[in-house]
């Protein structure tokens, strides 16, 4: 990483960082998030960075507009899948559960939840159980129902692969999925807060 050279000194710069360039390497593309600086009144802030690093066999190329580093993923766990919003800096502070409501839309198929779930600094693992009201009774294709496998199966896999315990996983829901939140933390209050 390339820092401000004033950030050495008795009075350290604000700077900000944001990627200014795309690096291209045997046509596969990355964002260089923190490769290059910003200060705010200083001297090299006026072209968009003047310091620059050799980087043989790599080119970089000028981005018009800050993308952050973030994804939405699919995951299959046991029974069921997953869609797993995971941000710019992943945290191991917290994951929220979101529920989805009867019609079986997660926030990865509705823009306005979407918006808010990418709003938020934490993971948001939104399980996909269909029609089943998230009820602790057997259904087909999930076993025990899915609030067990909510339970048993998702939250393990989160523990085990984001690094994240109850009580530090948390569950929503909207409609049906709210109901479902409820029963899981009231069966599991110890270890699902609402």
């Amino acid at each position: 990483m390339i820092a401000c050279g004033r950030s050495r000194t008795s009075n350290p710069c604000h700077c900000f960082t944001k990627p200014l360039y795309t690096l291209d390497r045997d046509t596969s593309w990355m964002s260089v998030q923190h490769g290059f600086r910003f200060c705010r009144g200083f001297p090299h802030s006026g072209k968009r960075g003047a310091r620059f690093v050799k980087m043989t066999g790599f080119v970089l190329h000028p981005v018009s507009e800050w993308q952050p580093r973030m994804s939405w993923n699919t995951h299959t766990v046991v029974a069921g899948e997953l869609d797993v919003w995971t941000p710019e800096h992943p945290t191991t502070d917290g994951v929220i559960l979101f529920l989805h409501d009867w019609d079986a839309v997660t926030p990865l198929e509705r823009d306005d939840w979407r918006t808010i779930v990418e709003a938020s600094p934490l993971t948001v693992v939104c399980p996909r159980a269909g029609r089943t009201w998230w009820l602790p009774v057997p259904v087909p294709g999930y076993g025990e129902g899915p609030l067990h496998w909510v339970s048993h199966d998702v939250v393990p896999w989160i523990e085990s692969t984001m690094g994240v315990r109850p009580p530090h996983v948390a569950v929503i829901g909207i409609g049906m999925g709210g109901g479902g939140a409820l029963n899981l933390a009231f069966r599991h209050a110890r270890r699902i807060p609402v």
